[in-house]
């Protein structure tokens, strides 16, 4: 399962090419120098020989496929540069002993015993002879498995760009279709005429509120990633609208941790969900609501935690997803910027429904600018 997940066929294919570009450059190089007399070589190409030549080349790219997936692993999982620096300097140490067992098997077999593989005096005079050629092999091959990764993480960043570029149009489009579609505005508007006879400032306020909201959403309307400060500038201008249209049957109860200001989350991510407690947390049986935000950092993760004591979920989250809740364009997008590195849950616990979302901490350049 290990091997199937970080083994790239590409990668195997141009590997399996560079050792056989060498062996064939190595061949050449001898038959040349033979052919011209500068040094006398017997470098008859039969028997043994050639055994000794396919048992390397065999033996170098198993051994650089097997490195090339560990190098793949330290890659995903964003491995300490230390950890990858000694692993290098060590593990060539083996490629040595790794090609002698292949071109060893057919005796080990047929003796069945590891004699050949024996630590002797020609063993290890062999050893300290190759070990430099084996180093500087490794490190070639090393050096184009590196390059691969790099130059095909270019080919995703481009790729990924231009999804999330697709993607948040689409959302801004369904933000103002949808999310904050006619019907909400229908009721807003509606809202605000209600209240002109008996409170012309609140419904002044009201206005003001979603002249604001809608403003800041276009204005980042091209951002994949906007600062906190500037998505908690749109909830707490959505949290307004929605206390003074719903007044005493709606409470919101905000517990977010100072110092978050300038930690980038996705642009538009926290309104819906608090759209969505609202619009799915009325019931007949719940016509007081209460809705609970909780934002904190832990370690190296942001959590947005966030509850209603409304209507209880019916189905799970993947249910949820395909039933047109609203939800799946915030799934889409987390999928999207942060891959396998986030969670997104709903759930019920404790007469509360929960919406649960982590993801990996990530500063603004005005942040680090400013700690430099």
């Amino acid at each position: 399962m290990f091997f199937k997940k970080y083994t790239d066929l590409k990668l195997i294919l141009i590997i399996v090419i560079v050792q056989l570009t060498l062996n064939l450059y190595d061949v050449f190089q001898r038959s040349f120098i033979t052919k011209r007399g500068v040094l006398k070589l017997n470098y008859d190409l039969q028997g043994e020989e050639i055994f000794g030549k396919l048992a390397e080349f065999i033996g170098v790219i198993i051994y650089m496929v097997i490195v090339s997936v560990i190098v793949n692993f330290f890659i995903k999982k964003r491995t300490s540069i230390w950890i990858v620096s000694i692993f290098h300097l060590i593990i060539p140490i083996t490629l040595p002993q790794f090609t002698w067992t292949i071109y060893h098997i057919p005796e080990i077999i047929r003796e069945k015993s590891l004699k050949s593989l024996e630590f002797t005096d020609f063993y290890i005079s062999r050893y300290v002879l190759h070990i430099k050629y084996y180093y500087t092999l490794y490190f070639l091959i090393l050096g184009i498995i590196y390059l691969y990764f790099y130059f095909k993480k270019i080919q995703e960043n481009k790729i990924q760009t231009a999804r999330l570029q697709a993607q948040l149009s689409d959302t801004k489009l369904k933000f103002l279709q949808s999310q904050i579609h006619p019907h909400f505005l229908f009721n807003t508007l509606n809202s605000v005429y209600s209240l002109m006879d008996i409170d012309s400032s609140k419904s002044k306020d009201m206005v003001i509120s979603l002249s604001d909201l809608l403003r800041n959403v276009l204005d980042k309307k091209d951002q994949n990633l906007i600062e906190f400060q500037e998505e908690l500038f749109i909830l707490k201008k959505y949290i307004h609208i929605n206390e003074m249209r719903f007044s005493d049957n709606l409470k919101f109860h905000i517990n977010i941790e100072t110092g978050l200001d300038n930690i980038l989350i996705p642009n538009m991510l926290i309104q819906p969900i608090v759209e969505n407690a609202i619009k799915h947390g009325y019931s007949e049986e719940h016509i007081i609501l209460e809705v609970f935000v909780n934002i904190y950092k832990k370690l190296d993760t942001l959590f947005i935690i966030i509850e209603n004591n409304g209507k209880k979920l019916d189905s799970n989250l993947s249910s949820l997803l395909k039933k047109g809740h609203g939800l799946s364009n915030i799934k889409d997008r987390l999928q999207t910027l942060y891959e396998e590195n986030h969670q997104f849950e709903m759930f019920n616990k404790n007469n509360h429904v929960v919406t649960s979302i982590t993801f990996p901490v990530q500063l603004s350049i005005s942040k680090i600018e400013n700690d430099l």
